[in-house]
């Protein structure tokens, strides 16, 4: 078997498919689902994938790690065990078929549990509604009660459970875990100054007045997780058309204007010693233009550059208030249950969102306050980072710097994000395409909203940021 370990045959749920990879190639998911299955045998639907699971939580036992490579030998080891040769070539069609799930190197952890946790305890469910209903049949209603009364279930770090944080296991789990939380980083300055704050169940905003640049903050935050072999899920709602979205995107990629003409490009950010930002430019640049060839060959060699064979972005384009966030919730498990997991949701923008189906009959502010409440739960039940905007009142037009205080709508959005960005700019900052970011309001780390990270960027290269200082 050339391969390690698809599309899975009939027998092979897209639940299983997944959990399974993750068994084979991660130590931390594997350490887990061997230590809190206590011996069960079969949590798995498909007898193949009872017996690969074997295999992975054997291996765990005898060695502390994940098998990877060496799942091939622990077939091999079956094949010249066994006489079956029709379940030998089954497995070995299952198991290349899962090799081509190991080619997503990046796994969201947290949210691989969470779903092992979940799919363990339907199959323990249905087999003990068939076990019940034998019993039954068989009038032994006494049998039926004890097998309901001793059903415990099997789960895997689940938010809702009590745990004792002073227990090693958790500690090491607890802190293990976040050494990985980070799902997107920047470079120079803005970095410093960001990191670590997009990070897994991050929900990030930008805020500011309209024709600000937040669609552009946004674009580029999907265009970095994509660079960075992230799974990003943009959606755009009402503010631009597809074609308008992958000209920026295909901008983004050349690094230079859609038509032809001169254009400039900041090298470096000086400060004045009244302590302004002059932005220093390369020598005039010259356009000429981009041709749909150039375009094509330029996404292909993103990918390339980032190592990928797959596309890592997935875009949506709707009018406004055609979808809601439970919508977004929907498209994010329908994708998981792909085998494609998402890290990162960008949303360009919440406001424009319509409001959840059940609150049509609320006030706006509270249906504005459920709204950013089902946002939030998205990025915690799949434990990746959302990244989105809102408008900022009308007080943050000739304000310095936009505080908390700047909410429009309702501020009970500061209480549900993780953190809220302000995009700041003068007129003369805009002419020379300078930003001053500051944070309104950060749940962890220490912060002022006075304090600022300037960045200098072309948007007629689609970028806000091609170089920072903080």
């Amino acid at each position: 078997m050339s391969s390690m370990v698809t599309q899975s045959t009939s027998y092979d749920s897209s639940e299983e498919r997944i959990v399974l990879t993750a068994m084979i190639v991660n130590d931390s998911v594997l350490s887990s689902i061997a230590t809190n299955l206590k011996g069960a045998e079969s949590p798995f639907r498909s007898k193949w994938s009872n017996l690969v699971s074997s295999w992975c939580v054997k291996h765990f036992h005898k060695y502390h790690r994940a098998p990877r490579k060496a799942i091939q030998s622990l077939f091999e080891s079956y094949a010249n065990s066994t006489r079956d040769k029709a379940a030998v070539e089954t497995i070995e069609s299952f198991l290349e078929g899962l090799s081509r799930e190991h080619a997503n190197k990046d796994l969201n952890e947290q949210f691989v549990l969470d779903l092992a946790s979940k799919h363990f305890r339907r199959v323990r469910l249905e087999k003990l509604t068939q076990s019940i209903e034998a019993c039954l049949e068989k009038d032994d209603t006494e049998k039926a009660e004890s097998q309901l009364t001793e059903f415990r279930n099997h789960t895997f770090i689940s938010s809702s459970d009590w745990v004792d944080p002073t227990d090693p296991k958790i500690l090491y789990d607890s802190l293990t875990i976040s050494e990985n939380r980070s799902v997107l980083g920047f470079r120079g300055d803005l970095n410093t100054f960001l990191s670590p704050h997009f990070e897994r169940d991050g929900f990030i905003s930008f805020t500011g007045p309209e024709k600000r640049g937040k669609s552009f903050w946004l674009l580029e935050c999907a265009w970095q997780g994509m660079r960075q072999r992230r799974r990003v899920l943009y959606y755009v709602v009402g503010d631009m058309s597809r074609p308008q979205v992958i000209r920026r995107l295909v901008i983004r990629a050349i690094r230079r204007p859609f038509k032809s003409g001169p254009f400039d490009r900041p090298i470096k950010l000086r400060r004045n010693k009244d302590g302004s930002m002059e932005v220093i430019n390369e020598q005039k640049m010259a356009s000429e233009g981009i041709s749909v060839s150039q375009a094509t060959k330029a996404m292909r060699e993103a990918l390339e550059r980032a190592g990928s064979k797959e596309s890592r972005l997935k875009l949506k384009c709707v009018p406004p208030s055609s979808i809601c966030a439970s919508d977004i919730q929907r498209d994010v498990y329908s994708f998981a249950r792909q085998g494609w997991i998402p890290d990162m949701v960008v949303l360009d923008y919440a406001d424009l969102l319509a409001p959840e189906p059940h609150t049509v009959q609320w006030e706006f502010r509270h249906q504005e306050n459920e709204k950013w409440k089902a946002l939030r739960r998205i990025t915690q039940d799949f434990h990746l980072l959302l990244i989105t905007g809102t408008q900022a009142a009308a007080t943050s037009y000739n304000a310095s710097v936009i505080r908390k205080t700047d909410f429009s709508e309702d501020k009970r959005k500061n209480a549900h994000v993780t953190g809220m960005l302000g995009i700041n700019q003068t007129s003369e900052e805009k002419q020379q395409g300078i930003y001053r970011l500051n944070w309104t309001f950060l749940r962890d780390g220490a912060w002022t909203d006075t304090q600022v990270c300037h960045t200098a960027g072309n948007l007629a290269l689609a970028c806000p940021c091609i170089v920072s200082r903080f």
